[in-house]
C-alpha cells in the first residue's frame, strides 16, 4: 500500500516508478508468504503428544519441520532481495535523506541475505540487529 501511495504522490505517469513499486509489492507479498509458511508449524510446536515408542514419528515430524523451515527461509531470502531491489529503484525518486536511508536499508537486506546463505553467523547477527 505504501508503494502504491508513493506512486500516486510522485508518479506523474512514469512507468519506471510504477515498475519499481510493483517489484517492492512482490517482495512484500513474498515476505508475507514466508511468514505464513513458517507459522504453519504452530500446531507442531504446540503438540506434545509424542510417544517414546516408536521414535519414528518424532524423526518424521522433525524432518518435515526442517523442510518447512528451509522453504520459509528461501522465500524470505527471495523476499529480502526483491524488497532491496524495489527500495533501490524507488530511492531514485526520494529526497536526499530518504534516498540515503532507503539505500542503507536495501544494503542491510542484501547483507542479511548473503550472510544467511553463507552461514556467516557474526555478520548475520550484526545485520539482523
Amino acid at each position: 500500500m505504501l508503494a502504491r501511495a508513493f506512486v500516486r504522490l510522485r508518479g506523474d505517469g512514469q512507468a519506471g516508478l510504477e515498475s519499481w513499486a510493483l517489484v517492492f509489492s512482490v517482495g512484500a507479498l513474498l515476505k508475507g508468504l514466508a511468514d505464513l509458511v513458517y507459522l504453519s508449524q504452530l500446531g507442531l510446536w504446540r503438540d506434545t503428544g509424542f510417544t517414546a515408542e516408536p521414535p519414528a514419528d518424532i524423526i518424521a515430524v522433525g524432518r518435515t519441520s526442517e523442510a518447512i523451515t528451509d522453504l520459509a527461509d528461501h522465500l524470505e531470502h527471495a523476499a529480502f532481495l526483491t524488497l532491496a531491489a524495489g527500495l533501490a529503484g524507488l530511492a531514485v525518486h526520494l529526497g536526499h535523506r530518504l534516498r540515503l536511508l532507503a539505500r542503507v536499508v536495501a544494503l542491510g537486506l542484501v547483507v542479511s541475505t548473503v550472510s544467511a546463505l553463507t552461514r556467516s553467523a557474526v555478520v548475520y547477527d550484526v545485520a539482523r540487529s
